[in-house]
């Protein structure tokens, strides 16, 4: 473990480098889609498709704006070129015709569906955005899916960041003790209890935080999603590292430092 004074230098110059740094500013507003195909008669149900996103606009000539811009309608409709909204509505009819099919087929199940992106801004700093994308569908079968996608980006050029850009990943190894104790906190799991005995994919020692990360007010914010460490009755699981407790395991210059001013 690096000393306290090593400690105290890399916060000193940290701040010091952040202070001088010119914050971006980044506005947004959002945008919402929604729509619903019905189908009544002798077979009855619905799809409906729902949308709601941040549009960015900077100070910078746009070019952190569109790069978030492009990531959000990516994570949307994938490959697909021009307007998001052009895009939602031909995903959309082309999933009623799907669903339309599949209902005329008699299966006597899942006749209602529905696909749902909801992006939310839930931090944003000098220097740090971060973005929650939580997607949702049903689209026949046992049950429905969710998934949650994290994502911090640098305000001045749109980079999404990684775990490298917080902590050195020389110390990955005490990282994962620290992400262990949170989240057994966070999930109400005794510090003696055996993860893979309360039902975790989780063999003992073998914990890792999750690379599905944003950075928020008061600490990093960690998710796991369903089937990644149990199975799907099991759910999701958060939990938060606050920013003092990785200290002593970053490097100058990581983005944690804005946040022990």
């Amino acid at each position: 473990m690096r000393s306290i004074l090593k400690f105290l230098a890399i916060t000193i110059f940290s701040l010091t480098s952040l202070v001088n740094s010119q914050p971006v500013k980044l506005e947004f507003e959002y945008i919402e889609f929604e729509k619903v195909f019905e189908l009544t008669g002798a077979v009855e149900g619905s799809y409906t498709s729902s949308a709601k996103f941040p549009v960015f606009s900077d100070d910078a000539g746009n070019a952190v704006a569109n790069k978030i811009n492009a990531d959000i309608a990516f994570a949307i409709l994938g490959d697909f070129q021009g307007d998001i909204l052009e895009g939602l509505e031909k995903s959309f009819n082309e999933t009623s015709a799907m669903f339309e099919e599949f209902m005329g087929e008699d299966n006597g199940m899942g006749s209602e569906w529905f696909s749902d992106h909801n992006f939310s801004v839930d931090f944003q700093s000098d220097n740090i955005i971060s973005l929650t994308h939580a997607y949702s569908e049903y689209m026949g079968g046992a049950h429905g899916m969710y998934n949650i996608a994290l994502t911090s980006y640098d305000k001045s050029n749109g980079r999404a960041l990684v775990l490298s850009d917080i902590i050195d990943m020389n110390y990955e190894a005490e990282l994962n003790k620290i992400g262990e104790l949170y989240f057994r906190q966070a999930a109400g799991i005794d510090l003696e209890a055996s993860l893979s005995d309360e039902g975790f994919w989780i063999e003992d020692g073998g914990f890792a935080v999750p690379y599905n990360f944003n950075l928020i007010d008061g600490g990093v914010q960690f998710f796991f999603n369903l089937y990644s460490i149990a199975p799907y009755s099991a759910g999701s699981f958060e939990f938060v590292i606050p920013y003092a407790e990785l200290a002593l395991i970053s490097f100058e210059g990581s983005y944690i430092f804005e946040f022990l001013k």
